[in-house]
């Protein structure tokens, strides 16, 4: 008898993963990628219930089993990136021209070459912290994670809206 409740406990999972494929996969009919070189295409169930999931964990938040809705991001108020050097303390801050109504990743880069525009291998941060004057100071996450940038390097951020 025992033997049977498992199976009828297994089978009921399966249903209800079943159901939250099914509804996930119907969720990305609305859902489109970034733009890449003038293309955009439809989300997999999967690739969404990760881009989702893994936004929220960043912020030590739970899964979402069940597919949240699509809605339209404002735009970004995070705005230009500020290095100073005063008396050789390194201090790093974003602008932050608006007001915070989601959440927000910092991601960064390893320091790169001063010619180069774009950075690769982003690694998160932290939250964009809560802004003082208008600006988030990120300098000990910075340091925390990738360390003092040598002299004329680039650092490379990225904040996106969601």
């Amino acid at each position: 008898m025992r033997d049977a409740c498992l199976w009828h406990q297994d089978q009921t999972l399966i249903f209800h993963y079943r159901q939250q494929c099914q509804a996930w996969n119907a969720r990305c009919g609305e859902a489109r990628s970034k733009s890449r070189m003038g293309k955009r295409w439809s989300l997999t169930g999967q690739t969404l219930f990760d881009r989702v999931n893994n936004s929220r964990s960043g912020f030590r938040k739970g899964l979402v089993m069940d597919p949240p809705p699509i809605g339209q991001t404002g735009p970004n108020p995070v705005g230009k990136f500020l290095i100073t050097n005063r008396g050789g303390r390194i201090a790093l801050k974003l602008e932050v021209t608006g007001p915070l109504t989601t959440d927000i990743m910092v991601c960064a880069s390893r320091p790169c070459r001063r010619g180069r525009s774009k950075g690769f291998k982003f690694m998160r941060l932290c939250p964009l912290p809560a802004p003082k004057g208008g600006r988030s100071d990120i300098t000990f996450r910075y340091l925390q994670r990738l360390g003092v940038p040598p002299p004329k390097a680039h650092a490379c951020l990225s904040a996106p809206g969601r």
